[in-house]
């Protein structure tokens, strides 16, 4: 079993919990359950580990590492609020 091919899947593992690490912010607002934090990542699957493997990469340039935390909490946070039908519309304004 080649090592190789356990790479792509540490990278999509890390982008994950990149990702999860923001968007556990707006997890706690809402003071959800362990159960509904999973059921959010397993349903948001894709964008999470699409958009954590963007931040990812961003982290690694100089000088602008520094604003992706504050910006990787902000998207998270809209996305999270863009992706939930529970939540009313005017709480995105």
């Amino acid at each position: 079993f080649p090592v190789t091919i356990l790479h792509p899947i540490g990278f999509f593992l890390v982008s994950i919990l990149f990702a999860v690490q923001f968007v556990d912010y707006s997890w706690s607002r809402r003071e959800l359950s362990f159960g509904s934090c999973l059921k959010d990542t397993t349903v948001n699957l894709l964008p999470y580990s699409a958009s954590g493997a963007l931040f990812l990469m961003l982290i690694t340039v100089p000088l602008v590492n520094a604003l992706v935390p504050a910006l990787a909490t902000s998207y998270y946070t809209v996305l999270y609020l863009k992706r939930r039908p529970d939540i009313p519309s005017k709480a995105l304004k």
